[in-house]
């Protein structure tokens, strides 16, 4: 028998029996991390109803991608909101900050279009506007789109005085062109007025100048004369919805605007109101029909620059008006420019001021001499009543007539020779012992050379009767514009001298040896 001992050797390394157990270990933890990235990320959102949202079925969209879906509702503690919770795509957790948006998206329907379309059929949605940040799991949605996270253009504060028709929405016009939209509005504590906030497409950013001016397109403008009537308006949607519209004149600075906020405008109620000229202010008696926004301001006939403003002082009982001047015509209204109220009137000899028809407006002139000097004012005061035209014959003649009574003579009625106008009434007045009645007068040349020293005035105004027992009634009068207008005539006998007064009396009638005087006199 051999006594021979077994030999113990000891080996090194891991023996594969554990192999198994590791690796029952590791495929659990990675299944368990699967699982849980799988799962997403929760978070709560609060939205003031949950009117649309359906567990399971509402989802959380960005860009048109589902990134999220809701998986419960319940209301808050206080019931004046409701906690959504919502599973989102592990990818967008480091999107889910403080700064990051959510809000309901809801077909709506209107004149100038439908949004949320796609909602009519698959239902309400959640749209985001992920930001970058530290992750939180608690968000307050917004109760309407935003409009104001747009990055693809540029934002700018418009400064009006009121909101008027314009809503968020609204769209921005450029040559009846859209080319943004108002995104939102807040009031102005300081200005008392109210802010409204644009964005402009980049594509049309171009067109913001430094000079730019802003103005209110909603609703219809109407624009009536004898020439015919115009009706205008920007759109049908700003029909609706309102509108602005915005406009480029030539200007030395034309800055083409950058930075959101860079600059506020000015949105004037008008396109009157943009055009660029002098800025004046006009004091008128209190009752002149002249104060509306938009009443032309006329030089010969021609427009050149409308009321933008009003303002009434009851103390003094004025009403002022601020006015834009065409800048072509700045010259025009400098010192010594006369500026009256042109309204129709109507009587028996016909109509004046027909083009006033429509609506008064402001009358202005200036005579030559004011016009050279051109000495620059901003401030008026306006006439009662429109100037006489024949006062500016630089080459007639001023007298002055008296008689007992006024009658019925009037400061505007006509100076008449042989029934022709050669002249006007400038003033009627009682003179300094309110002793007579003073009527002055002016009479254009050539016409002054029929005044001479022997010539007689007579009234003509109204309507002569003379009853007789035997002969009856006679009825006498002058043409009938003197007998609808009034005025004095006078006539010049064959036999005359050179005038030396400047004062006449006025007849209450012509003698008929006056109604056959012809005098020959070179005119």
């Amino acid at each position: 028998m051999s006594n021979a001992k077994p030999q113990v050797v000891n080996k090194k390394g891991i023996n594969p029996i554990w192999f198994f157990p590791v690796a029952a270990v590791s495929i659990g933890i990675w299944l368990l991390y699967t699982n849980l990235m799988a799962r997403g990320s929760y978070i709560t959102i609060n939205f003031r109803n949950a009117d649309g949202i359906i567990p399971g079925k509402t989802t959380i969209i960005y860009k048109g991608t589902i990134v999220g879906r809701v998986k419960d509702t319940e209301l808050n503690e206080n019931l004046t909101s409701v906690a959504v919770h919502v599973e989102m795509n592990p990818r967008m957790r480091e999107y889910l900050s403080k700064d990051t948006k959510f809000w309901l998206v809801s077909p709506t329907v209107n004149l100038s279009g439908i949004s949320g379309l796609s909602t009519i059929i698959s239902g309400k949605f959640i749209n985001m506007h992920p930001a970058k940040g530290k992750f939180i799991r608690r968000f307050d949605a917004l109760n309407e789109t935003p409009r104001s996270l747009r990055k693809d253009g540029i934002y700018i504060k418009l400064n009006a005085d009121k909101l008027g028709p314009i809503s968020i929405g609204s769209p921005i016009y450029y040559n009846k062109i859209q080319v943004g939209e108002v995104t939102g509005y807040d009031l102005d504590m300081e200005r008392d007025g109210v802010d409204i906030t644009v964005f402009i497409e980049d594509r049309y950013q171009n067109l913001i100048h430094s000079t730019s001016r802003f103005y209110n397109v909603s609703g219809i403008s109407v624009d009536a004369s004898l020439a015919g009537v115009k009706v205008r308006t920007e759109s049908l949607a700003s029909l609706v919805r309102g509108g602005i519209s915005f406009v480029n004149f030539e200007s030395d600075d034309e800055t083409i605007l950058k930075e959101n906020f860079e600059k506020s405008y000015k949105l004037y109620s008008s396109y009157e109101e943009t055009i660029p000229g002098k800025e004046i202010s006009i004091e008128f008696p209190l009752g002149s029909a002249v104060s509306k926004i938009k009443t032309p301001i006329k030089f010969r006939s021609i427009i050149i620059g409308y009321v933008t403003g009003s303002k009434v002082d009851r103390n003094k009982s004025t009403l002022t008006v601020q006015a834009n001047i065409k800048k072509e015509f700045e010259k025009v209204v400098v010192k010594g420019a006369q500026f009256w109220e042109v309204k129709p009137k109507i009587s028996l000899s016909g109509i004046e001021s027909l083009d006033a028809l429509t609506g008064n407006y402001i009358a202005v002139d200036i005579s030559r001499s004011r016009y050279r000097k051109s000495k620059e004012t901003d401030r008026f005061k306006a006439l009662k009543q429109a100037p006489l035209k024949e006062v500016h014959n630089k080459y007639g003649q001023r007298l002055s007539l008296y008689s007992d009574r006024r009658n019925s003579l009037a400061k505007g009625q006509g100076v008449y020779y042989r029934g022709i106008q050669v002249g006007v009434i400038t003033d009627v007045r009682l003179n300094t012992r309110a002793k007579n009645v003073i009527a002055d007068i002016f009479v254009n040349s050539p016409y002054h050379r029929l005044l001479k020293e022997e010539t007689k005035f007579w009234n003509v105004s109204g309507v002569d009767v003379e009853f007789g027992l035997f002969s009856g009634a006679k009825i006498s009068t002058q043409s009938l514009e003197t007998l609808l207008s009034g005025g004095v005539e006078f006539a010049t006998p064959e036999k005359f001298s050179q005038r030396k007064k400047d004062y006449f009396r006025i007849h209450k009638k012509a003698d008929k040896d006056w109604l056959e005087w012809k005098p020959i006199i070179e005119l």
